[in-house]
């Protein structure tokens, strides 16, 4: 019943990926604004390769939302380049995808 009530409150696929993000020691990442899973391959260039399956559980990682991200931004407030002008702060988090469903 213990494990029940603590996978309830797991934001990610499993509690080894749970744990491993939160650690900050390995080198996996999650950018929650665009749902993104990712591995950094160099430094400081910040190159990454991402990942679609959990290394721990072997699940399928749900749908990366980077270009969801620039399409959305692009449609609804028309902005077409993020990185050159101010977009609102939901964006910065995953409450814009929350908010939207997807």
């Amino acid at each position: 019943m213990r494990s029940y009530i603590y996978q309830k409150h797991i934001q990610h696929c499993c509690e080894m990926m749970e744990k491993t993000l939160a650690d900050g020691r390995i080198m996996i990442g999650y950018d929650a604004a665009k749902r993104r899973y990712y591995l950094p391959l160099s430094w400081p260039h910040k190159s990454t390769q991402g990942v679609f399956y959990c290394p721990w559980c072997g699940t399928k990682l749900p749908k990366e939302l980077s270009d969801t991200w620039f399409e959305t931004l692009e449609k609804e407030y028309g902005i077409d380049d993020p990185y050159k002008i101010n977009y609102p702060q939901e964006f910065n988090t995953d409450e814009w995808w929350i908010k939207r469903g997807l």
